[in-house]
C-alpha cells in the first residue's frame, strides 16, 4: 500500500483499497465496491499468491468477511508476526501490463514497460527505456511490443489507451528520477487496462537502497 500511495502522489493511477487492522465488521469500508479482493500484507510475505494469501471474486460484504477470517487464520498458520489485510476493488482484466525500474552498471536506472501478469515471467515481452523518456518514446516502445493483438483489444476487451499508457509511464519516470537516491528497484505488476479501458496499478513493490527493505 505504501508503494501505491507513492505512485498516486506522482499521478500514476492505482486501485482503490483499504487496510484492515481491526477484527470487527465495521472495518470494511462502505465505499468498497464489489466484486472485491482480499490480500494478506506482511513484510515477511512478498509473494502473497504463492501461499494462498489472495482471495478473489468476493461478491459482497458476507463473502468479504469470510475471506478476511480465512486470511487471518492463514496468517496464524504461517506464523506471521506483522500482518494486516488489504481489501481492494477487483478490476476486470482487459490486458495486464508491467512497469519497472532496476539498476544497470552502464546506464544507471533503466525502465521497463511491457506485458505483465504471469506472462512477464513465462515469456517476457518488454521494452527498455531511460527515465528521461518522452511520451513519443513511450509510444514508439509500446509499438515495438510483440503482443499488439492483446493491446488492441482481445476477446471483447477495450483497447489499451496508448495516450493514457504514455502519460502513466511519463509520470512513473518522474517518480523514478525523484526517488533514485532512496529506491533501487520498482516493480508495478500488474498495471491493468480493464475491460472498459481504464488504466490502474493493482500491485507494486519498491526496494530501498542499502538495507534491501521493501515498501
Amino acid at each position: 500500500m505504501e508503494s501505491k500511495a507513492i505512485l498516486r502522489a506522482f499521478k500514476v493511477p492505482t486501485v482503490a483499497e483499504w487496510v484492515l487492522r481491526a477484527d470487527d465488521e465495521s472495518a470494511l469500508s462502505s465505499e468498497l465496491t464489489y466484486p472485491a479482493v482480499a490480500k494478506l500484507r506482511s513484510p515477511e510475505l512478498l509473494h502473497k499468491s504463492d501461499v494462498g494469501g489472495v482471495r478473489l471474486g468476493l461478491a459482497g460484504p458476507a463473502a468479504a468477511r469470510g475471506a478476511i477470517s480465512h486470511l487471518r487464520a492463514l496468517a496464524e498458520q504461517l506464523g506471521l508476526a506483522q500482518v494486516d489485510i488489504v481489501v481492494q476493488e477487483q478490476v476486470s482484466i482487459g490486458a495486464e501490463l508491467i512497469l519497472g525500474v532496476s539498476g544497470d552498471p552502464t546506464f544507471g536506472a533503466v525502465l521497463t514497460v511491457g506485458i505483465g501478469g504471469v506472462a512477464a515471467e513465462v515469456e517476457p515481452d518488454i521494452q527498455i527505456l531511460l527515465p528521461t523518456l518522452t511520451r513519443s518514446e513511450v509510444l514508439d516502445a509500446v509499438g515495438r511490443l510483440r503482443s499488439q493483438k492483446l493491446l488492441n483489444g482481445f476477446r471483447g476487451a477495450a483497447p489499451v489507451s496508448r495516450p493514457d499508457l504514455a502519460e502513466a509511464v511519463v509520470h512513473f519516470a518522474d517518480m523514478v528520477r525523484a526517488l533514485s537516491p532512496w529506491v533501487s528497484e520498482i516493480d508495478v505488476n500488474p498495471l491493468i487496462a480493464d475491460r472498459q479501458g481504464r488504466l490502474v496499478a493493482v500491485d507494486a513493490l519498491m526496494v530501498l537502497r542499502g538495507d534491501s527493505e521493501e515498501a
